[in-house]
């Protein structure tokens, strides 16, 4: 092998060397940016999450199948093949996924509200509509996601929320639907989160 072919070889040992290392770094970083996003939503808005954990712990599935800590991937495969967010098989679903933890709890302080209420207690279903979107929803057997300013409440017999998620926006007139301004963060951790 003369000097030529020698350092020929080691220039292409030395540049798979520097590729590998590159693209490990570029993986890693991908890595880290991929944990950071999923993690924001919760880091950023930590009252409001604390705060849906409490209200909905033990009786509700809306933290792990309709929180901004699901990812659109998720979503696509309920819609499509029916697979909830936390793995359980089910059928085919319009799927929905709240952008932030704030609206919801907002919506659900108004439908426990209006709960209470209530002389009969009953379980109820709350439709909100919002004044901006809150949400998306991935239509069922489709890919297909369409941002919504609706969601809804559902509350039990016992006043517990059963659940509580974006959905469609309707386009008829919707009989009993509660329109809200969305509020601001500070509204709502003076108001509903008493700080």
């Amino acid at each position: 092998m003369t000097n030529s072919n020698l350092i020929i070889v080691l220039i292409v040992i030395i540049s798979c060397v520097i590729v590998f290392v590159i693209v490990k770094w570029v993986f890693n970083i991908w890595r880290q940016a991929k944990i950071i996003s999923f993690l924001t939503p919760a880091i950023t808005e930590l009252s409001p999450f604390y705060k849906l954990l409490e209200i909905l712990f033990d009786h509700s599935h809306a933290m792990e199948r309709h929180s901004p800590l699901t990812t659109i991937d998720q979503h696509i495969k309920r819609a499509v093949i029916g697979i909830t967010p936390e793995g359980i098989q089910s059928f085919p679903v319009h799927s929905g996924r709240r952008n932030s933890h704030y609206p919801m709890l907002y919506a659900i302080d108004t439908a426990k509200k209006l709960w209470k209420e209530q002389t009969l207690q009953k379980k109820i279903s709350y439709k909100l509509r919002f004044d901006k979107t809150i949400g998306f929803v991935t239509k069922r057997f489709t890919k297909v996601r369409v941002e919504t300013k609706m969601a809804i409440v559902v509350i039990n017999e016992n006043g517990l929320v059963v659940t509580a998620f974006p959905i469609l926006e309707l386009s008829e007139k919707t009989n009993n639907v509660i329109d809200l301004k969305l509020v601001d963060s500070n509204y709502l951790d003076k108001n509903i989160l008493g700080k």
